[in-house]
């Protein structure tokens, strides 16, 4: 069979360490699996409780898997535990960059509430699609200066502590075609009380918020009062959020499916506090096609 046969075999493989036992078959297959423009690799699916040597063959083989630098890539999905400095992983993902990645989709582990650095390679990265960054436990994130993003779509933090100014007034610019944002468990560093986080983007179609995990002192971004303005909006999740004063949902006239589930029940004296306030999100949403509320939600409205 021609090469381009044997290649569509081989991705449809689930994993990059199936695809590379390929190469044991034949003299033709052992440098096959170079030719696969997507890169799955999980330091799970290896041996519990790795010894230091094996840690040290993932790390090789990683490296080994990112060496073919005259093929780019559609995607980089990395799952690799505790088991690798930050400095370790960035390499590699700026070898993903050089690669022209088009989705990067990173898991790592590091100390509690340890500053990670956004890493050069990622400041301008013009090929990036799509990019999900999960830490944990969680951490501190710090987004330098410069950054662009110009053909970025999706974006994906999870227990990530930033500045609010990063999500609020730098999206649009950082992120012009921008069209779906999911945070999930991420938190503001400096949350004063009434302090509004503000999602203006012009092409974005998908907002989720999602408060899962509520322990750092309040400062959860659910913890934050709300608004949305974006003209092409179609998907909005807000789960475990504290209904706020201010929950504003404007300009929002093409939303399809709004899911809203508050964490808790209010008292009494917030009901009567934020009736109005829930009365008028009701109203603005009252035209989707889909609309999902817990007993929380619709108590305070009550």
């Amino acid at each position: 069979m021609p090469d381009v046969v044997l290649l569509l075999i081989l991705q449809g493989l689930s994993t990059t360490e199936e695809i590379v036992r390929t190469s044991i078959l034949s003299t033709r297959w052992r440098y096959l699996w170079t030719s696969i423009p997507f890169i799955d690799l999980d330091v799970s699916r290896g041996p519990k409780n790795p010894t230091k040597p094996q840690k040290k063959r993932f790390k090789e083989f990683v490296s080994r898997v990112l060496e073919n630098q005259t093929l780019d890539l559609n995607s980089f999905r990395l799952r690799c535990l505790n088991y690798y400095m930050p400095v370790t992983i960035w390499r590699w993902v700026n070898t993903a960059v050089t690669r022209k990645a088009k989705r990067i989709d990173l898991m790592f582990c590091t100390r509690e509430n340890h500053v990670i650095k956004w890493p050069q390679c990622l400041v301008t990265c013009d090929s990036l699609e799509s990019l999900r960054l999960d830490l944990y436990p969680r951490s501190f994130l710090v987004f330098p200066d410069g950054m662009s993003f110009p053909a970025l779509r999706s974006l994906a933090l999870n227990n990530i502590i930033a500045k609010l100014d990063m999500v609020e007034s730098r999206f649009p610019n950082i992120f012009p075609l921008l069209e779906e944002i999911c945070l999930i468990d991420c938190f503001n560093t400096y949350h004063k009380l009434g302090e509004i986080l503000s999602i203006s983007c012009p092409k974005l179609k998908t907002l989720r918020i999602h408060q899962l995990n509520n322990d750092f002192h309040g400062r959860g971004i659910a913890n934050l009062d709300l608004k949305v303005s974006c003209p092409d909006f179609e998907l909005f999740e807000c789960v475990g959020l504290e209904v706020q004063d201010h929950f504003i949902l404007e300009n929002v006239n093409s939303l399809k499916k709004a899911v809203i589930r508050p964490q808790r029940k209010c008292s009494w004296q917030e009901i009567s506090k934020l009736g109005d306030t829930i009365s008028k999100v009701l109203v603005g949403i009252s035209h989707v096609e889909f609309l999902s509320l817990n007993s929380s939600f619709i108590l305070v409205n009550t």
